[in-house]
C-alpha cells in the first residue's frame, strides 16, 4: 500500500508538470488576462516540487519511519491546488480556439485529473490503513497489562477523568457518523480516522490505571470492553473507506451506520466498566481518607481536652472501666496490620478486606480511647492529651500504611515501595505499642511523664522521617507561617528547660504534648514553605534547618527524660547546652524565612513600612480627590441655563481653590514620604523598628497625621462639591479648609522633631505646607465674603401676634442651640485630636457654630422686620396727607376677640413684650 502511494505520487507529479507547461503556453495568448490562474500555477508548482521530493525520499529510504508519513502529508497538501488547476484549465479551454495548443492542454489536463483522482484514492486508503494500524497496535498493547506498568505520577481519579473524556469523545464522533450515514453520507469525511488517536490515548490511560491490578475482575471487564471498542472502531474505519471508494452503494452506507452504532454501544459499556474499576481502585484511598478523618477528629478532641472541658458522661466513671476494652481493640488492630502486610504480596481482594477491617477496628479503638480519656476527668487534662495523642499517632500512621501498601502491592520484595511499606508498618506497630504502654501507666502519676516523653520522642522521629521523604507537601505555607511556627519553638524550648529543672510529672507531660505539636507544625510548615520558594539555595537551607531543629528538640526531650530518671547537675547542664543550640538554629531559621520570600520581602508588621505605605496611600487618595474636583461644574452650568461670567466667579473660585489645596496636599504627602526615607538614610530613624519603641511611636504618629491630612482634604473636596452643586453651605467649606490647614501643620511638626530643617526633603515639606496655608486662607476669605443676608421669604397674611410668637420662639431656640454648640466646640478644642474621627467631629462642631450664628442673626432680623411691619400696617398709626408732621393717635382701649387670643398666646409663651396700652416702638 505504501509503494502504491509512492507510484501514484510520481505519476501525479509528471502529469501535473505537463499540464502546468501547456497551461503557460495557452496563457500566452491572453497576456495579463488570467491573473488568478497564473497565481494557481505558482502555487501548484510549489506543491509539485514538495510532493516530488517526498516521493524520492520515500523510495530512496525505504527503512525510514519518517518517509511514509511525510509522503502522505505532502500528497494530502497537493490535492487542493491540483484540483483547482484542473478546474481553471477546463475554464481556459472554453476560451481557446481549436488548435494544437488547446488539444495539448485538453490531453494533459485529462491525464492530470486522472492522476490526481488516483492519488486521492491512495491517500484515502493509506489514511484508513494508518488509522487501523494505530487502533490495532493500541489494542495489542492491552495484552501487556499483566506486567507492571510505570505510573507517570497521576492518580486514578485524574486518569479516570481522562479516560471518560476520551470515551465520550469517541461516542460523540460515532453518533455523528451514524446520523450522517443516513442523511449526508458524503460529509462523513475523515471523522472515523479521528477515532484512532482518541482510542490510542484511551488505551494509554487504561494501561496506567489498570496495569497494576490486571487480575482484578473489574480491571479485566474494563480491559475487555476497551478491546471490543477498538475492534468496532477498526470496522467503522474500514467501511468508511469503502464508502469513499463507492459512495453510491446502499449496502456500504448501511454497514457504516451499523458499525457506528456498535462503537457507541461499546463506549457505554466501557464507561460502565471504568466506573466499576474506579470504585474498586479507590477503596484503599477511601480507607486512608477515613483514617485521616479520625486523626482530625482526635485533634479536635485534644483541643477540648487542653481547654479542660473533657469529662465523663456518667458520674463516678473511672479509667479502669475502659482499660480492658482498649487493650483488646489494640490487639485486634495488630492482627489487621499483619493482614495488610500479607495482602500486599497476595491478591488485591485480600488487601482491601484487611484495610477495611483495620479502619473499622481503628474507629472502635478511637471511641474507646476517647471515652477512657474522658474518664480521667479534666483534672488530669495533660494525661488526657497524652492518651489522645498516642491514638492520633496510630490513626495517622495507619493511613500512611494503607497508601503505601497500595503502591507496594504486587511489587518484588526488594522494591523501594515494599521497603517503604515495611517502615510504615513498623511505625504503626510502634504506635500501637505506645497505646498499650500508655493505657497501663496513664493513672500512675510517677511514671506517666516519662511515658509521655517516650511517646513524644517516637512521634517526632516519625515526623522527621516523613519530612525527609521525597513526598511533596499536601498543604501550602508562606514564609510568614514559617516565622510563626519558628517562634513557637522558643516557647517549647523554654518550657522543656523549666520542666527539667522542676522534675514535676505534670510539667513533663505538658512539655511532651506541646513539643510534639510544635515540631509537627514546624516541619509541615517548613517543608511547604521551602517547596513554594523559587530560591533553591534558601529552600535547601530551610529544609536542613528544619531537620536540625526537630532533631535538636528530640534530643532535648531525650535529655529531659534522662534527667527525670537520673537527676544530676551534668544532665541539667546538657539541657541548657542543647537549648542554646536550638536558640541559634531558631535565629538562623528566622533569617531563612525572609530569604525564602526573596530579596524584596520585608516584615509586613514593621511600623516604618506601614508608615511609608500609609503616606503613599494618602497621596493616592488625595490625587483621586483632586481629579474628581477637576470634573466639577456648577449646577447652573450643568442645567444649561445661560449664566454670565460674574455669576460664576464664586463657584469657579471655590473649584480652583479646592483643587490647589488638594494638589498641594498631595505634594505634601509625597514630600513627607521622601523625608521619611531621608531620615532613615541619615540614621536618625531605624530602618526596622519595633512597636512601642521611640521610632515605632514616631512612625505611628506619622501615619496618624498623614491620615488626618487625607481625611481633611477629602472633606474639603466633598464640601466644595456640595456647595458648587447648590446642595451645601459655606460654613462646612470654611470648617473643612481650616482643618486641612491644621492637620498639615501637625504633619509638618511631626517631621520637624526628627529632621534637619535645612534638608531638601524638609524644604519640600515647608513649601507644600505654605502653599496649603495660603490656599486655605484664600478659600476661607472667599467663602466668608459670600455669606450674605438671604432675601426675606414672601409674607403670607397671617395673625401678626402669632407670627411674632413663632419668630421670637425661634430666636430663643437658636440662642440655646448656639450656646450648646459653642460649649461643644470649646470641649473639642481642649481634647487632644488623636484620630481622624476626632478631627471630623471638631470640624463639624465648628461648622455648626457658624451655621447657627448665621441662622440666629437672620431670625433676629426677621423679628425686627415683623415689629416694624406691625406698626406700619396698623390703621391707628397713620400719616396725615394734609400735614408733613407725624401724627401719633392715642391707642384704642377697646379689646377685640382677636386681641384676647393674641394676648393669651403671648402669655402662654412666657415672652410678653406687648402690654396693652403701654408698648411703644
Amino acid at each position: 500500500m505504501a509503494d502504491q502511494l509512492g507510484l501514484s505520487a510520481k505519476k501525479a507529479v509528471i502529469a501535473t508538470t505537463e499540464c502546468i507547461n501547456e497551461s503557460k503556453k495557452a496563457l500566452g495568448q491572453f497576456p495579463g488576462g488570467h491573473r488568478e490562474m497564473e497565481d494557481s500555477l505558482t502555487s501548484i508548482s510549489d506543491a509539485v516540487s514538495k510532493l516530488d521530493k517526498s516521493a524520492d525520499y520515500f523510495f530512496q529510504n525505504p527503512s525510514s519511519e519518517a518517509g511514509y508519513p511525510h509522503l502522505l502529508e505532502s500528497a494530502d497538501q497537493f490535492l487542493g491546488p491540483s484540483n483547482r488547476l484542473v478546474g481553471q484549465a477546463t475554464s481556459l479551454l472554453g476560451q481557446l480556439t481549436s488548435s494544437k495548443i488547446s488539444q495539448r492542454l485538453l490531453d494533459t489536463s485529462e491525464d492530470m485529473e486522472a492522476a490526481v483522482k488516483d492519488l486521492s484514492t491512495q491517500i484515502t486508503n493509506s489514511e484508513s490503513i494508518v488509522a487501523m494500524n494505530v487502533v490495532q497496535s493500541a489494542t495489542n498493547e492491552l495484552n501487556v497489562l499483566k506486567s507492571p506498568i510505570t505510573n507517570t505520577g497521576e492518580d486514578f481519579s485524574t486518569l479516570k477523568v481522562k479516560m471518560i473524556n476520551s470515551t465520550k469523545e469517541i461516542y460523540k464522533i460515532s453518533q455523528e457518523i451514524l446520523v450522517k450515514s443516513r442523511t449526508e453520507p458524503e460529509k462523513i469525511g475523515s471523522l472515523p480516522v479521528k477515532l484512532a488517536s482518541l482510542y490510542e490515548s484511551l488505551v494509554e490511560d487504561v494501561k496506567i490505571a489498570l496495569g497494576n491490578d490486571a487480575e482484578d475482575e473489574t480491571s479485566k471487564d474494563a480491559t475487555l470492553w476497551v478491546e471490543n471498542l477498538g475492534q468496532s472502531i477498526m470496522k467503522l474505519i474500514e467501511y468508511t473507506r469503502d464508502h469513499k471508494m463507492d459512495p453510491d452503494s446502499a449496502s456500504i452506507v448501511m454497514d457504516v451506520g451499523k458499525n457506528a452504532q456498535y462503537v457507541g454501544e461499546n463506549c457505554v459499556k466501557v464507561l460502565t466498566a471504568l466506573n466499576a474499576a474506579s470504585k474498586r481502585a479507590q477503596v484503599l484511598d477511601n480507607v486512608s481518607s477515613e483514617l485521616s478523618g479520625l486523626a482530625s477528629d482526635l485533634e479536635t478532641t485534644i483541643m477540648f481536652a487542653s481547654a479542660g472541658t473533657m469529662n465523663p458522661e456518667t458520674e463516678g466513671e473511672s479509667f479502669a472501666d475502659h482499660r480492658e476494652n482498649i487493650l483488646k481493640s489494640a490487639q485486634v488492630l495488630v492482627k489487621d496490620i499483619k493482614d495488610i502486610l500479607t495482602g500486599t504480596t497476595s491478591s488485591k481482594e485480600q488487601l482491601i478486606k484487611a484495610a477495611e477491617n483495620s479502619v473499622t477496628n481503628t474507629t472502635k479503638l478511637c471511641e474507646e480511647v476517647k471515652t477512657g480519656a474522658a474518664s480521667l476527668t479534666s483534672e488530669n487534662q495533660q494525661a488526657q492529651v497524652m492518651l489522645l495523642n498516642t491514638m492520633k499517632d496510630v490513626s495517622a500512621s495507619l493511613g500512611d500504611l494503607i497508601i503505601n501498601s497500595k503502591k507496594a502491592h504486587g511489587k518484588p520484595v526488594d522494591h523501594p515501595a515494599m521497603l517503604e511499606m515495611k517502615t510504615k508498618a513498623k511505625n504503626v506497630v510502634t504506635n500501637v505499642t505506645h497505646i498499650l504502654k500508655t493505657v497501663k501507666t496513664v493513672e500512675d502519676e510517677n511514671s506517666r511523664g516519662t511515658r509521655a516523653i517516650e511517646s513524644a520522642i517516637e512521634a517526632i522521629g516519625q515526623e522527621i522521617e516523613s519530612f525527609n521523604s521525597s513526598e511533596e507537601p499536601k498543604a501550602s505555607s508562606t514564609p510568614e507561617d514559617l516565622m510563626r511556627a519558628n517562634r513557637a519553638m522558643t516557647q517549647a524550648t523554654s518550657k522543656a528547660v523549666s520542666a527539667s529543672n522542676s522534675g514535676k510529672q505534670e510539667d513533663i507531660i505538658a512539655v511532651a504534648n506541646l513539643g510534639r505539636k510544635v515540631i509537627s507544625e514546624l516541619l509541615t510548615t517548613c517543608k511547604a514553605a521551602a517547596f513554594a520558594s523559587e530560591n533553591v539555595e534558601a529552600k535547601d537551607e530551610a529544609l536542613q534547618n528544619g531537620y536540625e531543629l526537630a532533631s535538636q528538640y528530640q534530643n532535648l526531650l531525650n535529655q529531659v527524660m534522662v534527667g527525670v530518671k537520673h537527676p544530676s547537675k551534668e544532665s541539667k547542664e546538657e539541657v541548657m547546652n542543647i537549648s542554646r543550640k536550638i536558640a541559634q538554629t531558631v535565629t538562623k531559621m528566622a533569617k531563612l524565612s525572609e530569604k525564602l520570600k526573596g530579596g524584596d520581602w520585608v516584615d509586613p508588621d514593621d511600623p516604618m513600612l506601614i508608615a511609608e505605605n500609609e503616606l503613599l496611600s494618602a497621596a493616592q487618595s488625595i490625587e483621586k480627590a483632586a481629579k474628581r474636583l477637576a470634573t466639577l461644574r456648577p449646577k447652573k452650568e450643568i442645567s444649561g441655563q445661560a449664566t454670565s461670567d460674574e455669576d460664576m466667579t464664586f463657584d469657579d473660585l471655590i473649584i480652583e481653590s479646592a483643587k490647589s489645596i488638594a494638589n498641594a496636599s498631595s505634594s505634601l504627602i509625597k514630600a513627607a514620604s521622601e523625608a521619611q526615607k531621608e531620615l532613615v538614610a541619615q540614621g536618625k530613624v531605624q530602618k526596622k523598628t519595633l512597636k512601642g519603641s521611640e521610632d515605632g511611636q514616631w512612625s505611628e504618629g506619622l501615619v496618624s497625621a498623614a491620615k488626618m491630612v487625607a481625611s481633611a482634604t477629602h472633606s474639603l473636596c466633598e464640601a466644595a462639591n456640595s456647595l458648587v452643586q447648590g446642595e451645601g453651605e459655606e460654613e462646612h467649606l470654611i470648617a473643612a479648609a481650616k482643618q486641612v490647614s491644621k492637620s498639615t501643620a501637625q504633619l509638618f511638626l511631626a517631621f520637624k522633631v526628627k529632621a534637619d530643617i535645612n534638608s531638601t526633603a524638609m524644604e519640600g515639606l515647608k513649601t507644600a505646607s505654605n502653599a496649603i496655608k495660603k490656599a486655605t486662607d484664600e478659600l476661607v476669605k472667599a467663602a466668608q465674603a459670600s455669606i450674605q443676608e438671604e432675601p426675606a421669604a414672601p409674607v403670607v397674611k397671617v395673625d401678626i401676634f402669632k407670627e411674632r410668637i413663632e419668630a421670637e420662639a425661634r430666636v430663643l431656640k437658636l440662642e440655646k442651640e448656639l450656646r450648646e454648640a459653642k460649649s461643644r466646640e470649646k470641649q473639642m478644642a481642649q481634647t487632644p485630636q488623636r484620630s481622624v474621627g476626632d478631627i471630623k467631629r471638631a470640624r463639624d462642631a465648628e461648622a455648626k457654630v457658624l451655621k447657627l450664628g448665621k441662622q440666629l442673626e437672620e431670625a433676629q432680623n426677621y423679628v425686627q422686620r415683623l415689629n416694624k411691619k406691625q406698626y406700619e400696617g396698623n390703621e391707628i398709626y397713620s400719616v396725615s396727607e394734609d400735614s408733613g408732621d407725624l401724627l401719633v393717635a392715642e391707642r384704642s382701649t377697646i379689646i377685640t376677640n382677636r386681641d384676647r387670643k393674641s394676648i393669651r398666646a403671648l402669655t402662654n409663651a412666657g415672652n410678653v413684650r406687648y402690654m396693652l396700652g403701654t408698648d411703644t416702638e
